[in-house]
């Protein structure tokens, strides 16, 4: 199917997912699994331009308000516990779909994935920095709506993640998390490309002359950081070396973890693994002016390949 074909079946296509999904957790036959429910951005993965346009008319291709609505409802009338708005590229893109989700369903928990830059820590596709993200919902949301429940970040390098939990953990007291990508990612994006150059950057091999070695100037083989790859692929971050970055993250104060593109089912096995045992622990740190320390509680989230 083509994707404006898919756009047009997205309804159903959604309901299709949500009732597989759920088929997948009964025959899993544990308690305690919970079921998120994915609001993706309308244009190509890493792309911040907001609204996405219609190259024929230069209108927004669809009411994004209208669109998360929808999605949001079928969510809740279908008892998904979870409402995931993920691969935020923007504030004006988050701002959005937090309300609208918000409007919908106020009392459902609801958690906010922005999408990071490789190549300058901290820093959003649009160039906005995970700080003012952080104050602008705080600012523009608190009179309006509740904030997310957790701030994630997703399909991001595991050394953004780290600087980006490390950033918001001081300004913000709810959950924290990531599921990161072990794709060889690129450093450039911005307001300033087009959606068909986003779209050409989702495709990495070897020869790209674009792929940025975020430590190209190492040459300790030995060193923790190097970073070596195959296929587009960080092979550095096997199972141990991502496990061992999401220990980071928690120490830096997530509580949710998981993995995004190429992150493979023996990754989160590796991390589950590590909860059971003790190895992967939460550890104290003191959010925002709260002089109590608190600990939190791991979550492990599936992969999404």
């Amino acid at each position: 199917m083509s994707s404006t074909e898919i756009f047009k079946e997205w309804k159903r296509l959604t309901l299709k997912a949500v009732k597989l999904a759920q088929e997948a957790i009964r025959c899993c036959q544990r308690p305690g699994i919970r079921l998120a429910g994915s609001l993706p951005p309308l244009g190509a993965t890493f792309d911040a331009t907001y609204p996405v346009l219609d190259p024929n008319s230069n209108q927004p291709f669809v009411s994004s308000t209208r669109f998360y609505s929808d999605l949001a409802q079928i969510f809740v009338d279908n008892s998904v516990d979870i409402l995931l708005i993920e691969t935020c590229p923007s504030i004006a893109f988050a701002i959005d779909a937090v309300k609208a989700c918000r409007t919908i369903a106020p009392r459902k928990e609801l958690w906010l994935s922005f999408v990071l830059q490789s190549s300058q820590p901290s820093l959003l596709c649009s160039r906005e920095t995970v700080t003012s993200a952080i104050e602008a919902l705080s600012s523009i949301l608190s009179s309006s709506c509740q904030l997310p429940e957790a701030i994630l970040f997703n399909c991001s390098t595991t050394e953004a993640i780290l600087n980006a939990v490390a950033a918001v953990r001081p300004l913000y007291q709810g959950r924290l998390g990531g599921y990161g990508n072990r794709r060889y990612v690129r450093s450039r994006y911005g307001l300033e490309q087009s959606q068909e150059q986003a779209q050409a950057n989702m495709s990495i091999n070897n020869n790209d002359k674009d792929a940025v070695d975020l430590y190209k100037n190492e040459t300790d083989e030995n060193s923790e950081h190097k970073i070596k790859h195959i296929s587009g692929e960080r092979i550095d971050l096997d199972p141990t070396g991502y496990a061992n970055w999401t220990q980071r993250w928690v120490e830096a104060g997530a509580s949710i973890i998981g993995g995004c593109c190429q992150v493979r089912p023996s990754h989160i096995r590796e991390l589950a693994e590590r909860k059971k045992t003790g190895i992967l622990t939460a550890t104290t740190h003191r959010p925002r002016t709260d002089l109590n320390l608190k600990r939190y509680h791991i979550d492990i989230a599936p992969s999404k390949l």
